[in-house]
């Protein structure tokens, strides 16, 4: 998701959990749900991690519903996250190239691994930034 937003940058754009995960819009609702509107497992952790992005400030939302996020665009905080080297790729491709390399290639595990060293990163910095 991060690289989706990171590709269409500045433009705001909508993350359906079904572009992102595993089964694609199929297995986003849970038939056996007493309603039929319950999210499965994997699009439940996929609209869980948008919500946690928005709250910790790396994308900002303008609207959302159960099952979609509309409006989403990277913030400053989110593109100096993907903007950062790794430390074992000093001088070659900012997280968000690398992102934007696996999701084109679809290679989910990369972009996963990515996507939490971005986090951690962020998150360290942070730490780092009030401790200080």
């Amino acid at each position: 998701m991060l690289a989706a937003l990171y590709n269409k940058f500045p433009k705001p754009c909508a993350l359906l959990p079904g572009d992102f995960i595993e089964g694609g819009k199929a297995a986003v609702l849970d038939p056996d749900e007493f309603t039929g509107a319950g999210l499965m497992p994997d699009a439940e952790f996929f609209m869980d991690t948008v919500s946690w992005l928005e709250m910790s400030g790396f994308i900002a939302i303008k609207d959302r519903g159960q099952h979609y996020f509309s409006q989403c665009v990277l913030t400053a905080k989110g593109l100096v996250a993907l903007n950062a080297f790794p430390a074992s790729l000093q001088g070659d491709k900012s997280y968000g190239e690398q992102m934007r390399d696996a999701a084109k290639k679809g290679a989910k595990s990369v972009l996963s691994a990515l996507t939490k060293e971005v986090i951690s990163s962020a998150v360290g910095a942070a730490f780092t930034a009030i401790t200080k």
